[in-house]
């Protein structure tokens, strides 16, 4: 016979076991969805506008740049806005221009004054989106480094697929433990919620379902990039790049989100300090300002990567583990690590913290909430020395 409370604990580790396994499930779906970009050769290369809105990243930008202006493609220009910054990124600018190898593909622009009803990226994007001459618009943030064959691979890619929108989640770089233990659930988010089948098909009862994308690589074509209003149609909101794919993808053209960890990289933040401040002002906003999301996140992974460890305590504290108790609550546990190894392996990040995935779920709700109490409770959310009162999920 059981101690008392045993049967109930068997019962929720079997529950959790079995969401778990359905999770896992999907996010093995997901990996074999989320292929690589193509390889296959083009006949012809269209024009492509690179377009880089920065503020304040003297510590990244020169890299990011030249890694760009240095791409084996034969029909390109990279377009920088200097989105008024007080560090030396006028200076970097002004460096590249004048290098003789570099200078003659790369353009430069002041931008404009925020206007009110604008997130200053998105103001930003607008303003470059008008200055490009390209068929082809290539949206990459300014702490991103790519190699020479992205651009060609990416283009490869839409075209291979007949994609009007192509995006990915670069290969993450982490600086510290802080970074390295928060920044990859958002593949892990991706990969283990979202069925990515359905990302590029169209649904007729909700033209825009399954759609995302990742604001740091967003290559769009030109007439479908108009047809959702770019980003003039997102004006205030925030998290850009899911809002964009949504928009492409409800004015009936196909977007992909493939893998091209391979060919682009970035460094998001350095260290948790930043890393909690910059997915505070996203993550609540990543969906969608949904209330009933943000319930679901926090209550569903307490349950499945903190119930197991919770359960194991109590068992063991009150005498109460089995076997089939330790095996399915072990199994349970290791589950969510096994799945994080296979993430990261696939996406080259590091996965020396995957053993703590635990731990990252409970930084993650703390962004969460913080994030959800910027929107809903304060409505006031501030990033590079711009405050936004009462901002658009």
């Amino acid at each position: 016979m059981f101690p008392e409370g045993a049967g109930m604990i068997e019962l929720h580790a079997k529950i959790i076991l079995t969401i778990l396994l359905v999770l896992y499930a999907l996010m093995e779906w997901n990996l074999l969805v989320y292929r690589k970009f193509s390889k296959k050769p083009l006949a012809a290369y269209p024009k492509v506008s690179v377009l880089v809105p920065c503020r304040n990243e003297e510590k990244r930008l020169d890299s990011n740049l030249r890694s760009l202006l240095t791409q084996d493609y034969p029909d390109f220009e990279v377009i920088v806005l200097d989105d008024n910054s007080t560090d030396a990124t006028p200076r970097i600018l002004e460096a590249l221009k004048k290098s003789p190898e570099l200078g003659s593909r790369l353009k430069t622009l002041k931008g404009a004054q925020l206007p009110a009803g604008w997130q200053g990226k998105n103001f930003a994007c607008h303003q470059l989106s008008q200055a490009a001459l390209g068929e082809w618009l290539l949206f990459v943030d300014a702490d991103t480094f790519h190699t020479p064959g992205m651009l060609k691979s990416a283009i490869q890619e839409a075209v291979d697929r007949r994609a009007a929108l192509v995006s990915t989640f670069p290969r993450q770089i982490f600086t510290s433990a802080g970074d390295e233990l928060t920044v990859p659930l958002m593949f892990f988010i991706l990969l283990s919620f979202l069925p990515m089948f359905f990302t590029d098909k169209k649904i007729p009862v909700a033209r825009s379902a399954f759609s995302t994308a990742c604001g740091q690589f967003l290559l769009v074509r030109r007439d479908a990039y108009k047809a959702a209003l770019g980003h003039a149609g997102i004006g205030a909101r925030i998290s850009e790049g899911p809002i964009l794919a949504a928009r492409v993808k409800a004015a009936g053209y196909k977007i992909v989100l493939a893998d091209g960890s391979d060919g682009t990289a970035c460094r998001m933040y350095a260290g948790w300090k930043q890393t909690f401040e910059g997915f505070s002002r996203s993550v609540f906003a990543s969906m969608g300002g949904s209330v009933a999301a943000f319930l679901f996140f926090i209550i569903i992974q307490t349950y499945v990567y903190h119930g197991p460890w919770a359960l194991l305590a109590w068992a063991a504290a009150h005498g109460a583990i089995t076997p089939m108790i330790g095996a399915t609550l072990g199994l349970a546990a290791a589950l969510p690590i096994w799945m994080r190894w296979r993430i990261h392996r696939r996406t080259g990040m590091s996965a020396r913290w995957i053993w703590a995935h635990a731990i990252s779920i409970a930084m993650y709700h703390a962004i969460l909430i913080n994030s959800f109490l910027q929107y809903r409770v304060f409505k006031n959310t501030s990033w590079k020395g711009r405050s936004y009162a009462a901002p658009s999920a």
